[in-house]
């Protein structure tokens, strides 16, 4: 097959999520090669990039992921909590004496609020809330007992509802540095996650099933007395799943009932869920990978695993915790770090450049620069070329012979 000189590009467009930009001022990623032919991408060959200790995380034991409103990525481990802003890592840990430090480093939940604070939830060593706006951590003080945090979720109200291992807590917007007990019933200890439906109402994923909590009053759905839930999310559409160790049910909130459930084969123990912008529900396992199902028809689209001899699959087969942003990202928890991959990647657009140059040869691009919504190429023999992109509309390209060497 005869070599074919094309040029490769993607725009990534900052001015979608402003916030953003307090990361970064504005993102281009421009890649050009020389190659036989093109390859098709697959719609499923979803590459999973990696961050791990030699990154710079403080540990390999990840256990929770958020996104801030800033753009920010907090990963909680099991010694300490990290910050990644898209090239570095910064570690935060529990020091002895200081205050206004972690109470631990036993991360196991992470929470942003409607005023920019961060509340951590540890295990073992309470809660505490760092300030965006003051870049400093507040501890809160809690009633004994309630010292593992396993889910946080602020209420229509404001006030922030901590899921712990011997009940609810809720910390109110005026005292943010003291939670108080949430009264519930007898057998409701152990919750293990927290949703919040659009109505306001609170489900609790428990030991001993899902309950809805409704102004003091807690009834759980039938079909799941008595049963462990790890965890449970709402799709687009406002409809209830929950995870449980042999399957995922699909939950009706009126009937209080389950309506669906998925099972995907015997010894699959389903421990985290989220949904991707596209509707997709995910699910991680614990040693059989992570699977992508369809919500309408519960049918598994794929299961993903960790393959060793392939670049970009999962680091272990084992997935703890789940977390899609806004941006079409998928973050997936494991005890070797954290994968995630771009659920919603364009393919690159390719641009034939001996239909406008004439050559016969490869020319080599000497320079790149983007300016105006426009894509400068410095070509090396006779001058430069530009691309317009504008966002989705159609490209134009032209060329100008100019000095030989030079480029723009």
């Amino acid at each position: 097959m005869a070599a074919q000189l094309v040029i490769f590009y993607y725009i990534y467009d900052m001015r979608a999520n402003s916030a953003n930009a307090k990361i970064m001022k504005s993102v281009a990623f421009i890649l050009f090669s020389l190659f036989l032919g093109i390859a098709e991408t697959r719609a499923n060959d979803i590459k999973f990039n990696t961050l791990t200790v030699d990154e710079g995380l403080s540990q390999h034991d990840v256990s929770c992921i958020i996104k801030d409103s800033y753009g920010f990525i907090w990963i909680g481990t099991y010694d300490g909590l990290n910050r990644f802003d898209g090239h570095r890592i910064k570690n935060y840990f529990s020091k002895t004496g200081d205050v206004n430090s972690l109470p631990g480093n036993r991360i196991k939940s992470l929470f942003e609020d409607a005023q920019k604070r961060i509340w951590v939830g540890t295990d073992g060593y309470g809660v505490a809330y760092y300030s965006l706006v003051d870049e400093a951590f507040f501890r809160v003080a809690i009633p004994p007992g309630h010292n593992r945090i396993n889910s946080i979720v602020e209420d229509k109200q404001g006030n922030i509802i901590l899921a712990t291992s011997s009940g609810l807590l809720s910390i109110a917007p005026h005292d943010p540095k003291k939670a108080v007990e949430i009264p519930t019933a007898p057998n409701i200890k152990f919750v293990n996650d927290l949703a919040l439906a659009a109505d306001g109402r609170l489900v609790l994923a428990t030991n001993s099933g899902v309950a809805l909590y409704t102004k003091g009053a807690v009834a759980y759905f039938k079909g799941t007395e008595g049963r462990h839930y790890n965890t449970i999310a709402f799709d687009k559409f406002g409809q209830l799943w929950a995870a449980q160790p042999d399957g995922i049910q699909k939950l009706d909130l009126n009937s209080k009932a389950v309506i669906q459930e998925i099972k995907v084969g015997n010894g699959v123990q389903f421990r985290s869920l989220c949904f991707s912008k596209k509707g997709d529900l995910w699910a991680g396992t614990i040693n059989h990978g992570l699977y992508q199902i369809n919500p309408q028809t519960l049918s598994v689209t794929q299961n993903f695993k960790s393959d060793i001899t392939r670049k970009n699959t999962l680091l272990t087969n084992s997935v703890l915790y789940l977390f899609c942003d806004e941006n079409d990202l998928l973050w997936a928890a494991n005890r070797k770090g954290v994968c995630y991959a771009n659920l919603s990647a364009k393919p690159f657009s390719a641009i034939d450049l001996s239909s406008i140059t004439k050559a016969h040869t490869p020319i080599p691009i000497r320079s790149l620069m983007v300016k105006d919504q426009k894509v400068y190429f410095g070509v090396r023999h006779g001058g430069g070329l530009y691309l317009r992109h504008a966002y989705g509309k159609n490209c134009s390209l032209k060329y100008a012979r100019g000095r030989p060497s030079t480029g723009f």
